[in-house]
């Protein structure tokens, strides 16, 4: 067997396990993914949206367009704050081709990999509360010693 087809097995059989500890219900569907590429760095070629597919059951579209949200809050920003132009050379991003290499990469100091999470989570219906200003006034006052005491009266 060449190397090519060997490699092309090794992430076919390592999608199907993923989605047979999906269907039984274990919790530790990613943890094992991301121990087996360390093991096995040929499993990085195994395309995000499949493994999205595969744990989640998204459709190909809403698993693709997890990979396209995790991108767009994961793009450098300009000195101005502002989001660089895309320039002419370069490739435009194409969520149908992000790769376990690069949601695991580990220049991003695992910034692509929580992004990606969330937004499947978000896709999936989880909400997060929203920040609540006031919360340091229900549990008594938080603030470190000396911090300026600049309240505005309730009225």
């Amino acid at each position: 067997m060449n190397p090519i087809t060997a490699a092309a097995q090794a992430r076919a059989e390592c999608l199907a396990e993923l989605r047979r500890k999906a269907d039984r219900g274990d919790t530790d569907c990613l943890p094992w993914l991301i121990a087996r590429t360390e093991q096995d760095p040929r499993l990085l070629a195994i395309h995000v949206w499949m493994v999205d597919q595969a744990v989640f059951g998204a459709t190909r579209f809403v698993a693709r367009r997890h990979v396209t949200q995790a991108h767009e809050w994961c793009r450098p920003l300009s000195p101005g704050g502002r989001k660089p132009r895309t320039a002419r050379r370069q490739h435009p991003f194409r969520p149908a081709t992000a790769t376990l290499g690069w949601l695991l990469d580990g220049r991003t100091g695992g910034a692509r990999l929580t992004a990606w999470l969330l937004a499947v989570g978000l896709g999936l219906g989880f909400r997060l509360d929203p920040p609540d200003p006031y919360s340091h006034g229900q549990a008594g006052d938080d603030r470190a010693d000396g911090t300026p005491r600049a309240d505005i009266p309730a009225q």
